[in-house]
């Protein structure tokens, strides 16, 4: 397809997304009788939400609360003792939403409660979920609390901001997100229509995969272009910014093949954002003179390295970091097969030189100076 002709397609099928987004609201079974003259938002997106963070898709998250039973952390903040967080997600297309919600008990323990209502969206009909609640322990919470804090969320602004450099392509799925907490009778919401990677996703991450058990397909990552669009690679690898040296950002391994795949992972090195973090065994690559150059940013081959492997057309998401501005890309080596029975440092050491092994390259990417 020329690129011309490319461009046209994209500005159609974003047109024709926005369409069908908002007929997806306005179906009559996504919506009160019109004879019960309902108008949004109402009392019951209060109850939820302070006026001021009002946004289109409040009443929706609202309705989701009310109707799973869900306590209000706005009502809670009247208790200068309550500490609570909650992450509540709309899924789209699927119409369904996710919930998360970390409770700190008396003793230093927390509570976490999740759950999932399945699609397609009807709020007022649907029936109360199945609710999960597990227990924290109290060294488990204070992390989580220490890393909001880290995270910056009570400074982080209610709305989103603007964006300086749009992505190039229409997300015709994705998420909405809000996240609540409530501390020393304070209350904050965020709220963010796929964000990019960054403190707030590594804060979701946290709660969801660290504390409340989830795996990383059934939380919502941030704004990633589809993996079935456009299929120029196999297997690809790609990159959410904007980038900041020193800052945390996310990449994504994607496989559109028909089979499996498998490449390395490693816990040490100065790309790795924080202990215990994996990330892949990437060759980090900057422009020199003539060619590009590849930094050492690694240790010594250990037990950190291990081989990972990547369903057909599924994604994997990472965390990393570069620590100084300029240009980059990625390479990681890859085997259209499984190597979960191979030791993790003798194959990793080799994975490059074995049958069928593959290399992927990054598109390039800026890294920009810390503030």
């Amino acid at each position: 397809m020329r690129p011309s002709a490319h461009r046209r397609f994209s500005v159609l099928v974003g047109a024709a997304a926005v369409c069908l987004l908002t007929a997806f609201i306005n179906h009559p079974q996504n919506q009160e009788s019109t004879t019960k003259k309902r108008t949004l938002p109402d009392a019951t997106t209060w109850k939820y939400f302070p006026q001021a963070s009002a946004h289109d898709a409040m009443p929706y998250i609202a309705e989701f609360l009310n109707s799973s039973g869900e306590a209000s952390l706005l009502a809670a903040a009247q208790n200068p003792a309550a500490v609570s967080y909650r992450f509540d997600a709309w899924l789209l297309p699927s119409g369904s939403f996710r919930a998360i919600r970390f409770l700190l008990n008396s003793d230093g323990s927390a509570t976490i409660v999740k759950f999932l209502v399945p699609g397609p969206i009807e709020p007022l009909a649907a029936p109360r979920p199945n609710k999960v609640e597990l227990k924290v322990s109290a060294e488990d919470a204070e992390k989580f609390l220490a890393f909001v804090d880290t995270s910056g969320f009570w400074s982080m602004p209610t709305v989103q901001p603007p964006n300086p450099t749009p992505p190039k392509y229409y997300v015709l799925d994705g998420a909405f997100w809000v996240f609540e907490g409530v501390r020393g009778g304070s209350y904050h919401v965020v709220y963010r229509w796929n964000p990019n990677a960054g403190p707030l996703t590594e804060l979701v991450q946290s709660l969801g995969k660290d504390l409340a058990g989830l795996n990383e397909s059934e939380i919502p990552s941030g704004i990633w272009p589809p993996i079935n669009s456009p299929p120029n690679h196999g297997v690809a690898i790609q990159i959410s910014g904007p980038v900041t040296a020193e800052r945390p950002f996310a990449l994504r391994v994607i496989n559109r093949r028909s089979t499996l795949i498998s490449f390395c992972v490693t816990c040490a090195g100065t790309i790795v954002p924080s202990p215990g973090a994996t990330v892949p065994a990437v060759d980090v690559q900057r422009p020199g003179p003539k060619k590009w150059g590849s930094l050492l940013w690694g240790l010594d081959m250990g037990s950190c390295y291990a081989p990972t492997q990547l369903g057909s057309r599924e994604g994997q998401e990472f965390l990393m970091k570069l620590s100084e501005p300029g240009r980059y890309r990625l390479r990681l080596s890859y085997v259209p097969r499984s190597l979960s029975a191979s030791p993790g440092v003798g194959i990793c050491a080799k994975l490059d030189e074995l049958k069928g092994a593959k290399l992927v390259t990054s598109e390039e990417f800026e890294v920009l100076p810390s503030k």
